[in-house]
This record gives structure tokens, C-alpha cells and sequence, in this order.
């Protein structure tokens, strides 16, 4: 997931580098700590600011302290689904 701050007053972050001219500030959550650490390895090696694009790991349940009860206008999902077997559908 990715939940924006558009600019009114998230992989390998190849989706949040193309939106990131729009925003304010992109977050990313993602399960894998080790996404989420390379995520903000490749923000830190662009010069950006954590304020301005970071990943954050966790599962969000939809409960209003997560994020640490951060509001935003906009929410973006990328997902990548790769099946480990073809299963046939009659």
C-alpha cells in the first residue's frame, strides 16, 4: 500500500518515485521488514527526507491508532501477484 499527502496546503519504490512530484509525502507499508528496509535504503540514496517518502512495516487492520493515527487523501495499492503453481479452473 501507499498512502499519500497530496501536495495542498511505495516494491522498490519504483511507483511512489513516479508519483512523488505530486505529493506531499508518500508512505509505504509493506509485511516484509526486508522491503521495507531496501524501500528506504533507495529513498535515502535519492537525497529524500523521510518526511518526504519512507516505508514503514506492518498489517494494517484499519483501526484508527495505526500510522500513528496519520490522515491521508489519498490511498494507492501496487501488488504483485506471483502464483507458485497454475491451477486449472473448470
Amino acid at each position: 500500500f501507499l498512502l499519500l499527502r497530496l501536495k495542498r496546503r511505495v516494491t522498490t519504490g519504483a511507483f511512489s518515485r513516479g508519483l512523488c512530484q505530486y505529493v506531499k509525502s508518500i508512505v509505504g507499508v509493506d509485511i516484509s521488514q526486508n522491503a521495507v528496509d531496501e524501500y528506504n535504503r533507495r529513498v535515502t540514496n535519492q537525497g529524500l527526507l523521510p518526511e518526504e517518502m519512507k516505508a514503514v512495516c506492518a498489517t494494517l487492520k484499519g483501526t484508527d491508532d495505526e500510522l500513528d493515527g496519520m490522515k491521508f487523501d489519498v490511498v494507492a495499492v501496487n501488488t504483485v501477484f506471483a502464483p507458485y503453481a497454475i491451477i486449472p479452473v473448470f
